[in-house]
């Protein structure tokens, strides 16, 4: 082995070894985590005898854990606030576990954070404001849950929001105007909840959305014209709620609508056969 190799080879070396123990530091507060959640009760349980990168759920990249995901894993207890230490998580997926109180105001330290999957638990209270100062954010979905309040104004500055899914707690009050200044959004859901007052006069600004569902909430007034300007949208329900006006005219210029949820449970199907139970929204 020559010389160049023999470096080389050191240097993969030290590479390895300061990944590895990268890694490895953070096994006290993953096992922390682990405490404070049940962990001993999971279907899917971590051996911290093992290296932390054989753990069920956690993927690292150059020795950071960047996902932490542990769908429908009997996770329980009060949402730990250990986990807002993982400062370069990109992805964290809870859903579907029996996690319940609030979530904490430091949720803004997990800054890279692009994907959070909290749905199907036992969360509750307001929204944090921390929430809107996470930037990378693309996907929230915090459906099926007993969060209360209302949305926070700021949450217009997710400027990189394509997925607010929020369907199935107890939000109150007006829906944010600032919601529509969120240019990337795809998916809006904020069916059955308790929001009332108007749809916001400029949703048609939201040119990407896809689907839009404010179905079984408290809503009223006319539908705002600006509506009818979303070309690729989808799917509209917007159903028990207490708009004060028949479906417009202007309805036909939404050329891609392929499903329709209108006067409770009256479900208007265009162009395909595709169905949607209503309480899915």
């Amino acid at each position: 082995m020559n010389k160049a190799t023999r470096l080389m080879t050191m240097g993969l070396c030290v590479i390895a070894c300061t990944l590895s123990f990268a890694q490895e530091h953070l096994k006290p507060e993953l096992k922390e985590f682990f405490q404070q959640t049940g962990g001993e009760n999971w279907i899917k349980k971590w051996d911290f005898e093992k290296p932390v990168t054989e753990f069920h759920g956690l993927t690292f990249r150059q020795g950071e854990l960047i996902a932490l995901e542990l769908p429908s894993n009997n996770v329980s207890g009060a949402f730990p606030e250990v986990l807002t230490n993982f400062t370069s998580l990109e992805v964290l997926n809870l859903k579907g576990n029996e996690l319940f109180g609030v979530l904490p105001d430091k949720l803004d330290k997990l800054d890279k954070l692009e994907v959070l999957d909290l749905s199907f638990n036992r969360l509750e209270g307001e929204l944090p404001a921390s929430l809107t100062k996470i930037k990378e954010l693309k996907e929230l979905r915090l459906y099926m849950n007993r969060f209360s309040g209302r949305l926070p104004q700021e949450i217009g500055e997710l400027k990189n929001l394509r997925s607010l899914v929020l369907f199935n707690n107890g939000f109150e009050g007006s829906i944010p105007e600032s919601i529509c200044d969120i240019a990337s959004l795809e998916e809006l859901i904020l069916a059955s909840n308790r929001f009332s007052g108007h749809l916001p006069q400029e949703i048609g600004k939201l040119a990407n959305l896809k689907k839009l569902s404010v179905f079984d909430n408290y809503l009223g007034g006319s539908l705002p014209s600006s509506l009818f300007e979303l070309s690729v949208l989808e799917e509209l329900a917007i159903g028990q709620n207490y708009f004060n006006t028949e479906v417009p005219d202007e309805m036909i210029r939404l050329k891609n609508l392929k499903v329709l949820v209108i006067d409770e449970m009256r479900l208007i199907e265009k162009r395909t056969s595709v169905t949607r139970v209503p309480g899915q929204y």
